[in-house]
């Protein structure tokens, strides 16, 4: 498990699958667990419903998973309007000199090493 968290900062940069990045609020705590990001903590009575959602056959699980994702449309606009403020004020600061820019090769490099293993 990769928790991003860990050395993680309000306002760093951070990569999301994109089907669930724009589910996440800017500064939110997450982590991943395979290619499925989570908030944390998950309640037992949470964690309880997802043990027994995931004994169920595929087709139904499927359904449930459509369901649970279209319950998250409302909520999608306040993230979009939340992401669109986070990108707005770290581009001003970008502008203004205010971060420090990594070279995209060092930052692959790193990746490679880091994540891959290369």
């Amino acid at each position: 498990m990769i928790r991003i968290s860990a050395g993680w900062k309000p306002g760093a940069t951070v990569l999301k699958p994109a089907s669930l990045a724009r589910f996440v609020m800017p500064g939110q705590d997450t982590h991943f667990r395979g290619s499925v990001l989570r908030s944390v903590p998950m309640t037992r009575a949470t964690r309880e419903l997802l043990r027994q959602a995931l004994e169920l056959p595929l087709d139904e699980r499927a359904s449930m998973a459509a369901e649970l994702l279209e319950s998250l449309g409302d909520a999608e606009e306040d993230v979009d309007a939340a992401w669109a403020s986070e990108i707005s004020s770290r581009v001003a600061s970008a502008r203004a000199g205010e971060i420090e820019s990594t070279d995209w090769r060092l930052v692959l490099e790193r990746v490679e090493k880091e994540v891959l293993g290369r």
